[in-house]
């Protein structure tokens, strides 16, 4: 019989599907199941099963790995164009053929059921992705498992033409999870003229995060492809970030020496002797590193000992192995490092700097503008008192400590508060001046704590910072340099460069932001007109009343209160101190929330008139999106806008013309919409208690479920997660594990300085 038509075509998308599934059932069934489990630590033990056996295995890894995935791949978007196909036979073909090809096209689908160009195409990816997720995937999701821990498996197979082809091949894999891990293999196993293969995901805009991360890893893997790197791309072409990525990455020390040329930071740790011997951790097998145990937000807890760290991965060594690959954690699983061991015994000062670092000092002074400190870390430092928010002299001092607004704060041990400024600190005494303009003179050991006034300029903001807390209680926000099992090599802006013996470490957090992820807590309390400023402590430091149905607050940086009066149906900026008010724009109905923007004007979410609006500091409208029933607003740094339209439930990002981008659909009572320094977006739906963190392609990775009616998150310099709810505050960890709380009777807006 001859085979025709619709069937051929079906048996042609089909064909690579049924070769994947020949090769891989070539591995022994035992290995196939823990490649396919959805526990990770079984797919660890499988891999490390596979790497043992590699040998024996290797043809058949090849084979699965060098199947047709571009074709597959090509066929999966010739049919979702035939959605909107103006023939309605040709809409249903594609549509069953899609539901056949199972879940290999499965990312490739969601998207186009999120963001078709039409109503039907839409619809009709929705119908596919339904049947896929119930029922249809399963198999699909299975082969897509494996071959992801195959390709990742690859990195520790012995190189050959036959594995660097194969990896070629996957990289053209339709789900990204498969090309991600590809490309990371192939790194350790390219040849020079696979260059353009490697590199071509950084030089596509669109090109998705996992991706781009996984070229930067394949580069730093391979001194072949990243000597030609360093040869053809000039520094106007690569960022900062993507050179201290390939920086940790490579172990080249002569690659390692060219990428640190011309950034300041990583020349210092270029410069850094190696530790004493004294200091180091002890060399020796598995069972001399440090134990530590990683707690992530995507993912189970790990147990291991630190290997160190390369690129944008934390190495684990397992516990119950002695020898062989470590197990890899990315850092877009936000992993929390937490070592063995115990704290030592605090003394001393303890000094807040601005940009998030907090050190213990066994002496400090103050004079003449700067402050001088003798540092366990650092060794006698001057710093300038800009970068200083706050000074603990007393070790019963029970909470963080910031800088205040205007204004310098005294406190003694008796807990009398007094405003003014610090004139100097010595041994003997404090010299203050108070608001009268009388000098005091106050003996040193009456002095609790010292918080200085607020700086206006806003901090920097770098999203490759690492929290690093040592056992001493000093915690630095450091660009991390590198990292193995004896130490980590780091530079904090400025105090320098420092190499650390990881046994001095109690934990490690990567990709914080700088700035200080402790201070005082401002929040709207809607039910009760008030805006309140609590301490780490959860405790009122200042009130300010007679606000009407306060929904949304934001501190300026001159200390003025920007307040949005839902009920009053006004935005109104006043005087922190008086409450005198400042300036005010009235035109409104029922406004959720506005936000001082750079240029000095004011965006505002004038949800029942349905628009989000730009309003100059004299009162006119420069700028109008109509249509969007708004709860919340931001300004994003490319000109976009990102808009909470509650009413037709969706989160959506808009140009200057009010067109709009990008959306996520189909969500309910959203409350709040922040964009996070990783591109993916936190939202906080009210009705269903919960706060999710969706990637670009609507999927979520994070999400806080159980609260109490939500209106407000926001994610902290240090990965936490603080959320406004009704009847309080809290925090929670990357894990989201509950944190802190403070009681509040109807938060509706928190954020933290």
């Amino acid at each position: 019989m001859r085979i025709t038509g619709p069937l051929l075509t079906l048996l042609t998308l089909l064909a690579p599907s049924r070769d994947l599934e020949a090769q891989i059932s070539a591995l022994p069934e035992p290995l196939q199941s823990g490649l396919a489990s959805p526990d990770p630590i079984a797919v660890e033990a499988a891999r490390a099963q596979l790497i043992v056996e590699r040998e024996e295995h290797r043809s058949a890894v090849v084979a699965a790995l060098g199947v047709d995935h571009l074709r597959s791949r090509l066929r999966v978007e010739e049919l979702l164009d035939q959605l909107s196909d103006p023939r309605w036979t040709m809409r249903e073909r594609a549509e069953s053929e899609l539901i056949a090809l199972g879940g290999e096209g499965l990312e490739a689908i969601r998207e186009r059921a999120r963001l078709g160009t039409t109503l039907e195409e839409r619809l009709r990816a929705g119908r596919v992705l339904t049947a896929l997720e119930t029922t249809g995937a399963r198999g699909g999701e299975r082969k897509v498992r494996i071959l992801a821990a195959l390709a990742e498996s690859a990195r520790d197979f012995e190189p050959g033409e036959d594995l660097r082809a194969a990896l070629s091949a996957s990289i053209r894999h339709p789900v990204e999870r498969v090309r991600m891990a590809s490309l990371r293999s192939l790194g350790v196993h390219a040849s020079a003229d696979q260059y353009d293969l490697v590199l071509q995901p950084l030089l596509v805009e669109d090109a998705a995060p996992g991706i781009r991360a996984s070229s930067l890893a394949a580069l730093a893997d391979s001194p072949v492809l990243l000597a030609a790197f360093l040869d053809r791309v000039t520094e106007k072409q690569w960022s900062p970030r993507m050179r201290l990525r390939l920086y940790r990455g490579t172990t080249d020390p002569d690659l390692r020496r060219r990428l640190a040329e011309g950034d300041t930071r990583l020349s210092a740790i270029e410069a850094l002797p190696p530790l004493a011997t004294s200091e180091a951790a002890p060399d020796g097998p598995n069972e001399t590193r440090v134990a530590c145990r990683v707690l992530q937000a995507e993912g189970p807890t790990l147990d291991g000992r630190f290997v160190g760290v390369a690129g944008d991965e934390l190495l684990l060594a397992p516990l119950d192995r002695e020898a062989g690959s470590p197990m890899r954690v990315r850092f877009e699983r936000r992993p929390t490092c937490l070592f063995a061991g115990d704290p030592e015994a605090m003394s001393g000062v303890r000094v807040y700097l601005r940009q998030g670092s907090v050190l213990q000092a066994a002496a400090a002074t103050v004079s003449d503008g700067a402050l001088s400190l003798q540092g366990t870390l650092f060794g006698d430092r001057e710093i300038p008192l800009q970068a200083v928010q706050a000074l603990s002299l007393s070790p019963s001092t029970d909470e963080s400590l910031t800088a205040v607004f205007g204004v310098d704060v005294l406190r003694l041990t008796d807990g009398q508060v007094v405003r003014g400024t610090m004139k100097s600190l010595d041994a003997e005494r404090c010299e203050w001046l108070d608001q009268n303009g009388e000098t005091m003179q106050v003996e040193r050991e009456r002095v609790d704590a010292v918080l200085l006034r607020r700086d206006v300029a806003a901090g920097e903001d770098r999203s490759e910072a690492t929290r690093i807390d040592l056992r001493s209680g000093d915690r630095l926000l450091a660009l991390l340099g590198s990292a193995d099992d004896g130490s980590l090599s780091v530079f904090v802006d400025g105090l320098g460069a420092l190499r650390i013996p990881s046994v001095r470490v109690e934990r490690l957090e990567f990709e914080v932001r700088s700035g200080a992820a402790f201070g005082y807590t401002l929040v709207a309390n809607y039910s009760q007109d008030e805006v309140l400023e609590l301490d780490s402590r959860g405790r009122r430091r200042f009130v300010l009343e007679d606000v009407y149905a306060v929904w949304d607050v934001e501190s300026l940086p001159s200390g003025n209160l920007l307040i949005t009066e839902t009920s009053s149906n006004r935005v109104v900026e006043v005087d922190r101190e008086t409450g005198a008010v400042i300036w005010e724009f009235t035109d409104l109905h029922n406004p959720y929330d506005a936000d001082r923007l750079p240029n000095g004007n004011t965006l505002i979410a004038d949800s029942l008139n349905l628009r989000v609006i730009e309003v100059s500091n004299g009162g006119e409208i420069v700028w109008e999106a109509k249509g969007f029933s708004a709860t919340d607003v931001d300004r994003l740094p490319d000109g976009r806008t990102l808009i909470a339209d509650d009413a037709d439930r969706r989160v959506v990002e808009v140009d200057s013309d009010g067109k709009v981008l990008w959306q996520i659909e189909g969500l309910t009572a959203i409350r709040d919409a922040d964009r996070l320094s990783n591109g993916n977006t936190l939202v906080t739906l009210y009705s269903v208690n919960q706060v999710v963190e969706f990637d670009r392609e609507g999927r979520r990775v994070f999400e806080i479920d159980g609260l109490s009616s939500p209106s407000d998150a926001d994610r902290l310099p240090n990965g936490n997660t603080l959320v406004a709810e009704s009847g309080q505050v809290r925090e929670f960890d990357r894990q989201g594990k509950e944190v802190w709380r403070a009681d509040v009777e109807w938060a509706t807006e928190v954020n933290r300085y």
